[in-house]
């Protein structure tokens, strides 16, 4: 019998993992084992999984997709569904063909009078919001008594106007088609050798088209983006570029026209 979990329960548990994260990041850290808000909400969903030690806790499996990959998901879901793919219906059903037929050739597949392909789509929505902000390593020279932490700046290096244009902060899926040698350096959405993730070449990008595809196909014309707020530039906003912050858009809600 496969048991029911309640949409409640999910958002509780996403609400306390960024709720968490964010803490982190402020110097804030709560471990784990005194976390009993987040542990709650894991409870809730596997009531039957221990979690008690870091080998069986089911963050283990969760933290991996939820870290990085579902905050490019919903920025490319609102930037090509309601933003600068707003004009371009055609954006949407190639990537809900590519759900329908996850293979190589679909997701290379270019379509249009200017061409571009699935491909172009999701390299576009990674150099806007890419999944890894900065990566940090602390380094010590012989010489120094004390460590120091170096930061490579990804999204600097995916928005720099001198490297990508002028229009380096809209969404252009068109640039893919002829990119320069200093573009493709840049472009380290998923780290640099000899520290690159090994989803780089096909997976990571091709999941990202896959569940994309798969909320296109779900979430038709009777469908409505509403945001309490005011970080949304809409339809004609096309020219600015939507939060990377972990913790915006928490406000948009997708909203239903349809009756049955």
């Amino acid at each position: 019998m496969v048991r029911c979990i309640s949409d409640n329960n999910i958002e509780s548990l996403a609400h306390e993992i960024t709720h968490t994260w964010i803490s982190s990041k402020r110097g804030e850290e709560c471990h784990f084992d005194e976390n009993h808000s987040l542990q709650a909400s894991i409870q809730a969903i596997f009531p039957n999984q221990g979690f008690r030690t870091p080998e069986e806790n089911p963050l283990n499996l969760i933290i991996p997709g939820f870290e990085t990959l579902w905050r490019v998901v919903l920025r490319g879901f609102v930037e090509i569904g309601f933003m600068a793919g707003h004009q371009h219906p055609e954006w949407r059903n190639m990537l809900a063909a590519f759900a329908q037929m996850p293979t190589r050739e679909q997701f290379l597949k270019q379509y249009g009078s200017n061409p571009i392909s699935c491909q172009d789509l999701v390299n576009e929505v990674l150099r806007l919001y890419p999944p890894t902000r900065r990566i940090r390593r602390t380094f010590k020279w012989a010489i120094a008594s004390k460590p120091v932490v170096m930061a490579a700046d990804l999204e600097a290096c995916h928005r720099s106007k001198d490297i990508w244009g002028i229009d380096a902060m809209a969404y252009d899926p068109q640039r893919w088609q002829a990119v320069t040698d200093s573009q493709k350096q840049a472009f380290m959405p998923f780290g640099s050798a000899p520290f690159e993730c090994p989803a780089r070449p096909v997976f990571g990008p091709r999941i990202i088209g896959l569940l994309l595809g798969t909320l296109f196909r779900e979430f038709r014309d009777d469908w409505a983006l509403e945001l309490h707020g005011d970080s949304f530039p809409g339809p004609l906003g096309w020219q600015r570029r939507l939060s990377n912050e972990r913790a915006a858009l928490s406000e948009m809600y997708m909203i239903c026209s349809r009756v049955d």
